[in-house]
């Protein structure tokens, strides 16, 4: 299964930097994730802040990196350590034509999470769908549901231009 996730980043990533840099996008993400569905004893929620770099491949297809940074509240946490998760994720994305539009993205996806300073990497597929509205010509508004393992999943709110 590594190799396979390892095949699939590989052939993400040269699809990405073989496409015509004039379809490039940007992204500034927001979002929240439920604590209590990856840990015991933590009540509350993290605060998502994320990018997007993006480039079209053709009609409503692209292949996007996100980078992901997830912090805690600090009354969520049972104790006072410090709480933070990272993802790196490389997808392939498919979006519909009209002016609000579905979304949906398959892709790799690195996880480290830190807490109290002991660190810990995942790796695997990830997905998300989602629904939008174009803005204007390269503007837009996406509102998402992403799964990053079986617990760790968020919602969250991208402005795209």
């Amino acid at each position: 299964m590594q190799k396979l996730m390892r095949v699939l980043a590989v052939i993400l990533l040269s699809s990405f930097f073989s496409l015509n840099a004039q379809a490039e996008y940007y992204g500034l993400k927001v979002g929240d994730l439920d604590l209590n569905d990856v840990y015991e004893n933590v009540n509350g929620k993290a605060r998502l802040y994320g990018i997007v770099i993006g480039k079209l491949k053709g009609q409503g297809q692209a292949v996007e990196i996100v980078y992901n940074k997830l912090d805690s509240i600090k009354e969520a946490l049972p104790t006072d350590a410090d709480f933070s998760i990272k993802t790196y994720g490389l997808y392939s994305v498919a979006r519909t034509n009209e002016r609000s539009y579905f979304k949906s993205k398959l892709g790799y996806i690195i996880q480290k999470a830190e807490i109290a300073g002991i660190t810990e990497t995942e790796q695997g597929v990830s997905l998300g769908v989602g629904f939008g509205y174009r803005l204007g010509s390269t503007s837009k508004i996406e509102l998402e549901y992403t799964w990053v393992t079986k617990e760790l999943r968020f919602l969250s709110l991208s402005y795209i231009f």
